[in-house]
């Protein structure tokens, strides 16, 4: 997410994100990175429980599997959602199963489902999604923090108007560093 100036000043959030460096305009929950990194670790984890003992199969390996599936899933829902504010809190449940499935690889691991090479290289990956997951949140609440003091400092916009100035190149360049 990040702040942009209309051509009459009034700032607005919307779906970029800074990507290698260059601005680029997300068009799907499918280009957030987080999101790729979560499927992927979504279908490590399947192939994965497969392993595990079928008595397990209601148990851990259910748990584990609806965990893992619930990460992309709800940052596909939050994706969707209008509201900065919704979309936080979406992130937030996908980031709270991150953790849930870092605890069920531990249960693996200890009752010896789940070997110390794949326990750390699993732990691993559900941390970078964790933390992926902290970035995004943090970036979408310095935004709203940002669209407050903007509103409060501009006036009402009417975009209609003649006498609305253009927002300066300068101007831009202190939203878009």
């Amino acid at each position: 997410m990040a702040l942009h100036a209309c051509r009459h000043g009034a700032a607005r959030l919307h779906s970029c994100l800074w990507l290698n460096n260059m601005k680029t305009k997300l068009k799907s929950f499918k280009d957030l990175i987080v999101w790729q990194l979560a499927s992927q670790f979504s279908k490590d984890v399947y192939e994965l429980t497969k392993k595990f003992p079928t008595k397990e199969k209601y148990s851990l390996t259910d748990d584990l599997l609806r965990a893992a599936r619930s990460i992309p899933a709800n940052i596909s829902e939050g994706w969707g959602r209008r509201f900065p504010k919704e979309k936080i809190s979406f992130y937030n449940i996908a980031s709270g199963s991150a953790e849930e499935c870092a605890n069920h690889l531990i249960e693996a691991f200890n009752v010896g489902y789940l070997n110390a090479v794949d326990h750390a290289r699993f732990q691993k990956n559900v941390h970078i999604i964790s933390v992926k997951l902290t970035n995004l949140i943090t970036r979408i609440r310095k935004d709203i923090v940002i669209l407050r003091q903007r509103s409060v400092t501009s006036t009402k916009c009417d975009c209609n108007s003649a006498s609305v100035p253009n927002v300066s190149t300068a101007q831009r360049a202190k939203v878009f560093p």
